[in-house]
Formats: structure tokens, sequence, C-alpha cells
């Protein structure tokens, strides 16, 4: 009798230190879940800045299409002005003061 009273208070004690153990993994369980949305939010937020990113950089290469045609274009205007300035220096030549 005495034996089964010691043993029951062994098995008692035991399932009090795996109850125990048991909380603690259900506390780090939710620890570890907490980091988990913490990290799945930072990613979603690093996801969003790089479209952001990404989305300046195709402007940003836009926009430098736009002057490097608006170039082409001034380009195109100078030399035309050179040419005219050119015939009315000519022009001008021949006339006497």
């Amino acid at each position: 009798m005495q034996d089964s009273k010691a043993q029951t208070k062994d098995v008692v004690g035991a399932t009090d230190d795996i109850d125990k153990l048991l909380q603690k993994i259900a506390e780090e369980i939710v620890l570890i879940n907490d980091v988990n949305t913490q990290v799945a939010t930072a990613t979603e937020q690093q996801a969003t800045v790089v479209e952001d990113i990404s989305r300046s950089i195709n402007e940003i290469s836009s926009s430098s299409d736009e002057t490097l045609n608006a170039t082409h274009v001034l380009v195109g205007v100078s030399e035309k002005l050179d040419e005219l300035a050119n015939e009315l220096a000519q022009e001008v030549s021949q006339f006497k003061l």
C-alpha cells in the first residue's frame, strides 16, 4: 500500500512537471507566432518599398528617355539655326556700306 502511495505521489509529481513543461511550450509557441507575425508584416512592408523603388526607377528611366529625345530635337534645331545663321551671314556680306 505504501508503495502504491509513493508511486501515485511520484506520478502526480511527474504529471505536474509535465503540465508545467507543456505550459512553457505553449508560451514559447505564442512567442514564436508573434515573431512570425512581425516577420510577415516586415516582409510585406519591404515588398511595398521594393515596389515603390521599382516604380520610381521606371519613372526615372522614362524621364531619361524623354530627355534624350528632347536633346536630339534640340541638336537638330541647333544645327538648322547654325545653317540659317551661315546663310544669313553670306547674304549680309553681299551688302556694302
